[in-house]
């Protein structure tokens, strides 16, 4: 029996030395996908100030809550209270990035346009997002908590360099001809909270905004018609991305 319970044990130990830190990274990142960004953002500011939540100030205000019966009001309260608490044990900080979504302007330049020549380095892609403020931030709300996320590196107007594959895949996908025309796209930021001010909030409009510093790992331009379609990507070396995974996970069953 003794031996039996020494094998089951070493079984574990072994298992438990294959889960790798990426590995756990993405099992962290598959159990916080049922909380909204908002809420995964509330997680990071309360985690970086070292305060709790009080969780009830995020679920009266809902319209779960405003629609719910008087009777059952304490049942919604009761059971928003142990979904948050559950959500809020198993956050990571470093572990789960918030993703951004953002409406954007794209243009594209090329030097053939005004000089009849087409150096690499001519063809560009600027990207214009809209200015929440100065500094530009992206707003997240919970309850009567609003968080301002500033993400490094990222501006209200942006340009990045393209390769001629990429200045013509764009081109064609929104049928741009000139540099003067200009296309409504989606920007998704993908960004680990690094910092948070809990002291010193950010007034604006009258409004109390608590700002958070995030390191971005991901930034994608996508069109919306009829389906999504990946525009452009821009992924820190290292970092593999949640759809990457997925296909990874998909051809690992086959």
């Amino acid at each position: 029996m003794l031996v039996s319970a020494l094998r089951l044990l070493s079984c574990v130990v072994v298992l438990l030395t294959l889960v790798t830190p990426h590995r756990m990274a993405y099992a962290q990142e598959d159990l916080m996908r049922s909380y909204t960004e908002s809420e995964k953002a509330a997680f990071a500011f309360y985690r970086l100030t070292d305060t709790l939540p009080d969780f009830r100030t995020w679920i009266t205000p809902t319209q779960a809550y405003k629609d719910a019966k008087p009777s059952l009001r304490n049942d919604v309260v009761q059971q928003g209270t142990l979904r948050l608490q559950q959500g809020f044990l198993n956050f990571y900080v470093e572990r789960t990035p918030l993703t951004i979504k953002s409406p954007a302007t794209l243009q594209l330049f090329d030097a053939t346009e005004a000089e009849g020549k087409t150096p690499a380095s001519e063809r560009k892609m600027v990207l214009t997002l809209p200015a929440m403020g100065d500094p530009l931030y992206f707003p997240f709300n919970v309850g009567d908590l609003w968080l301002g996320v500033i993400v490094t590196g990222v501006k209200p107007t942006m340009s990045f360099p393209l390769d001629q594959a990429k200045y013509d895949r764009i081109k064609s996908l929104l049928r741009i001809r000139t540099s003067a025309d200009k296309r409504l796209v989606r920007a998704e930021i993908v960004a680990f909270v690094k910092e948070a001010d809990g002291k010193a909030p950010m007034e604006i409009s009258g409004v109390p905004i608590f700002p958070m510093v995030a390191s971005p790992v991901v930034l994608a331009l996508w069109k919306e018609d009829e389906e999504d379609i990946l525009l452009w990507e821009d992924v820190s070396p290292g970092y593999v991305t949640s759809r990457e995974r997925d296909l990874m996970l998909l051809f690992s069953k086959e």
